[in-house]
Order: C-alpha cells, then sequence, then structure tokens
C-alpha cells in the first residue's frame, strides 16, 4: 500500500484552523487513509491510502480537512521515497550552515520556471527543484518575510513553507514506521 507524507498549510497557526493531533488523525482516517501518524504540530502527517495519485490523495485530505471546519488547508503530498530522496539530498552544499536558517518551499505541482530572480526582503535564494524552493535566512530574525504567497504566484501552486531540519527530522520518523 502506498505510503505518503502531507505537509499542510494553514493548520494550527495563529488562532484559525487549529485542530489536536488525535482530532486530525480522525479527520485522515474518515476519509480513507490508515496508519496515521503526525510529527510535531505543524501539520506533518505520515499515512497510507491505496491511491497512487498525489493530487487525488492532496484533493482527498484537503476535503476531509474542509468537511471538519478547516479553511483554506492546501496538502502539499510527497510519496514517502521523494520526501526520502528530498531529504538525502544536499540542496544546502555540505556547510554547517552556521549563523543561517534553512528553509524549503514544497511546491504541489511541479513548476520548471526560473527562480533566480526571486526576491523576498529577508530570504536569500539558494536554489530549486521543479516541486521544491531553497532559501535561507539570517538567524535571529524575529520573524523572517514569507515568500510563500509570491511563490504561489508565480507557480500557480499551492505551497507550504517548513524549516530544513524539520524536513529532514519528518523523513527519520517516516521512515521508523
Amino acid at each position: 500500500m502506498p505510503e505518503y507524507a502531507v505537509f499542510l498549510r494553514s493548520l494550527n497557526v495563529g488562532t484559525t484552523n487549529r485542530i489536536k493531533s488525535a482530532d486530525l488523525c480522525d479527520v485522515f482516517r474518515s476519509v480513507g487513509t490508515r496508519d496515521v501518524r503526525t510529527f510535531l504540530q505543524s501539520g506533518n502527517v505520515r499515512f497510507q491510502h491505496d491511491d497512487t495519485d498525489v493530487e487525488t490523495v492532496a484533493q482527498l485530505v484537503e476535503r476531509g480537512l474542509e468537511e471538519a471546519g478547516l479553511k483554506r488547508v492546501a496538502a502539499i503530498v510527497r510519496t514517502l521515497e521523494d520526501l526520502d530522496g528530498l531529504a538525502a539530498g544536499k540542496p544546502f552544499g555540505s556547510g554547517d550552515g552556521a549563523g543561517l536558517s534553512r528553509f524549503v518551499v514544497l511546491l504541489r505541482r511541479p513548476y520548471t520556471g526560473d527562480f533566480s530572480g526571486l526576491k523576498s526582503p529577508d530570504c536569500t535564494f539558494v536554489g530549486s527543484t521543479p516541486t521544491e524552493v531553497f532559501l535561507t535566512a539570517p538567524k535571529g530574525l524575529p520573524r523572517p518575510a514569507n515568500p510563500n504567497a509570491t511563490i504561489e504566484k508565480v507557480t500557480g501552486s499551492p505551497c507550504t513553507g517548513r524549516f530544513w531540519n524539520v524536513v529532514v527530522d519528518f523523513a527519520a520518523f517516516c521512515r521508523k514506521g
């Protein structure tokens, strides 16, 4: 059975769209997923589903979340194999990144355009794949400007951002089965 990881945008942020992990798992089970486990309180979920098309799975998850009363949540789905490949990569090079926070913006749909001109007040573009954009920002900023809206406008694809270490840790969590 296919295994997936989903990164949910606009969940448990601020005062809206808050949901407990147990309730989130129940929502996932209600749409036919199995072996549901959450990672952190930021909308990272590992699960199994019979369907093999990630876009179909993303839409299924979004419908379930909407039916549960959550609004404008985007589901960015990856197979566990894709997540492993992402986490094993070295998009920031081999250095330790001292003094920098590392971010990845995950796109729902592939985009083959050029991100090299991407502008963000606080973030520096590092590189991209068709489904991820890699950025850095100086550590210690109280709240770096989030480039998600700019990236969504450019690509026409829903997206969500995570700290790079969260993606790597989530991949390890998913591998534990």
